[in-house]
């Protein structure tokens, strides 16, 4: 569960981010999550709850913008996104729900590369004095 992992590492950005200011408690954590990015979105909620235990984190709502998979071809600069769906459960890998295109559906070259949707990106966090 490498969720826990990644928990972690999110709650010491945080505390990092707000060591200058003890007295402020974290209330929303906004985070921006790929597709790609091969993380379960329920074990990434639990591992953040254990990991910000006796943080400033602590109760802290982890709040997910599922991001769409983007890519461009090398050869036309062609963009297309693929995004997720709102409706899917995001307790499975998003991964093997969504399938990207070989060819570019502008130009047919075989040359597509990634440019998002692999992201688990801290956006913003929400605090209050206290």
């Amino acid at each position: 569960m490498h969720e826990l992992s990644l928990a972690h590492s999110l709650v010491e950005i945080l505390v990092e981010q707000f060591r200058e200011r003890p007295n402020v408690r974290i209330t929303t954590v906004y985070l921006r999550l790929g597709p790609l990015a091969g993380v379960v979105e329920s074990a990434l909620k639990a591992a953040f709850a254990v990991a910000a235990l006796g943080t400033l984190a602590e109760g802290a709502c982890l709040r997910i913008e599922h991001a769409p998979a983007v890519v461009r071809c090398r050869s036309c600069g062609q963009e297309q996104s693929f995004p997720t769906n709102a409706e899917t459960d995001h307790d499975i890998l998003l991964s093997s729900l969504v399938t990207l295109p070989t060819v570019c559906p502008a130009c047919g070259a075989l040359s597509l590369d990634l440019v998002h949707g692999d992201e688990l990106e801290l956006v913003a966090a929400e605090v209050v004095d206290g």
